[in-house]
């Protein structure tokens, strides 16, 4: 993502910022293990996808 001469490299770094910002405020930021993570990362993209079919 931020290699040199990657060309979409704001745009990237933009969305990458905004999800963890939602993230960590919806869920906050302690996870008793790793799957713990994965599965709110995973209910939170999917939360934002549909909310996204929505509109």
């Amino acid at each position: 993502m931020s290699k040199k001469g990657f060309k979409h490299n704001a745009p990237t770094e933009s969305l990458n910022g905004w999800f963890i910002q939602k993230f960590y405020k919806t869920f906050g930021n302690r996870f008793e293990n790793k799957e713990n993570f994965y599965y709110y990362s995973k209910k939170f993209s999917n939360i934002y996808n549909n909310l996204q079919q929505i509109k």
